[in-house]
């Protein structure tokens, strides 16, 4: 059974220095592509949400760390490799906009 974890700290400290910092350079372009988001735990990995959806999730591996998009597919980044900054912030912003776009268009059904 997996360990489970209460924050975004105790995930990150978990995790092996590798995996660490580059789930910390990921965490920067996430919140650098959606500055509102705000991080929890999900499933056991590090969940990102804006306006109370899911944006993207981060996990870690053992040779790697991946950027779960809920409807945009996994991108694995290999660890000792600085993530791809303009690959995040735009796989992120897409997510952004299409998030915000639902939860508009939720709003005018409830009117």
């Amino acid at each position: 059974m997996r360990p489970s974890y209460a924050t975004v700290a105790q995930y990150l400290a978990a995790a092996p220095p590798p995996q660490r910092t580059l789930l910390k350079q990921l965490r920067t372009l996430v919140l650098a592509a959606a500055p509102k988001a705000k991080a929890s735990i999900g499933y056991g990995i590090v969940c990102f949400r804006h306006q109370d959806r899911v944006l993207v999730y981060l996990g870690a591996a053992r040779a790697h760390c991946a950027l779960y998009a809920v409807k945009g597919g996994t991108r694995r980044y290999p660890l000792g490799v600085a993530p791809p900054a303009r690959e995040v912030k735009a796989l992120v912003a897409a997510r952004r906009r299409a998030v915000e776009a639902a939860a508009a268009k939720a709003k005018t059904r409830r009117r």
